[in-house]
């Protein structure tokens, strides 16, 4: 039994179906691994901008994300999230000119 013989694994195995194949599956393992990315960014967020506000990030990240066996869960990241949006407004309203 030939290639040529089975036309549906022929066609499977041609380049312009491997290649988008490829670039999906590179996609999905960059995007399933964003929280160490995520980590790092809060961590460099510390050396960068250094400050009380700041340190809550790292110890986010020690204190409670790296402690747990699997993924924080959804009220973690829902923390952070308002935490950071909180911050970010906080610092929009005193940077304006009337104050």
């Amino acid at each position: 039994m030939k290639l040529k013989d089975l036309r549906k694994t022929e066609n499977a195995c041609r380049w312009q179906n491997i290649i988008p194949k490829w670039f999906a599956a590179a996609l999905k393992a960059i995007i399933s691994n964003t929280s160490l990315i995520t980590y790092v960014f809060m961590i460099s967020s510390l050396f960068t901008n250094a400050g009380i506000v700041s340190i809550m990030y790292p110890f986010a990240v020690f204190g409670l994300a790296l402690l747990e066996e699997s993924r924080p869960g959804k009220r973690f990241w829902r923390f952070i999230l308002s935490y950071s949006l909180s911050i970010l407004l906080l610092k929009y309203i005193s940077n304006l000119t009337f104050m």
